[in-house]
């Protein structure tokens, strides 16, 4: 068996073939905390940094976002015996892309849900996604997909706890 015999060598497979950027250096730091009460009330928070050097800001690949986060605030509570009622308010922010040649901008884009739980069996939940409405100004690869807030409403049953 010779070394052309394996999939993804450079003559049979050109485009399947994987490289490196030479010269790219990337590390960073990731920071995660939780809290949670018995009252019901919980949040967390979670910081990413992120830091490229040299040919990572010319590389045609992934322009990377040195500081990024995410958060959420949530609360539970049990009304009665068979009524649960469950909101959370969540956030994402990324910074702009470490580049010299992508636009985008820093962006938040925040999410909440409300949820009814009754009897075990019935759940309805509510969920705004985008709550302030973000739109990019250009669509790069690496945008948020959205055209904006959007509302929806489900209902859910589990035919087992009827």
């Amino acid at each position: 068996m010779t070394t052309t015999d394996f999939p993804g060598d450079d003559k049979d497979n050109a485009g399947e073939k994987y490289c490196n950027d030479d010269g790219v250096t990337i590390y960073g730091v990731d920071f995660n905390a939780k809290y949670h009460t018995k009252s019901g009330l919980g949040t967390g928070i979670a910081y990413n940094y992120l830091h490229a050097s040299a040919n990572s800001i010319t590389s045609q690949f992934s322009q990377p976002r040195p500081h990024s986060m995410t958060w959420h605030l949530d609360y539970e509570k049990l009304f009665a015996k068979d009524y649960r009622l469950s909101s959370s308010i969540s956030g994402r922010y990324l910074s702009r892309p470490h580049s010299k040649g992508e636009t985008s901008n820093a962006y938040s884009i925040w999410r909440f849900s409300l949820a009814l739980q009754m009897k075990k069996a019935y759940r309805i939940t509510t969920i705004v996604d985008n709550l302030f409405n973000y739109i990019p100004k250009t669509y790069y690869w690496n945008s948020p997909a959205t055209k904006g807030t959007s509302l929806s409403i489900g209902l859910s049953i589990d035919v087992d706890k009827i």
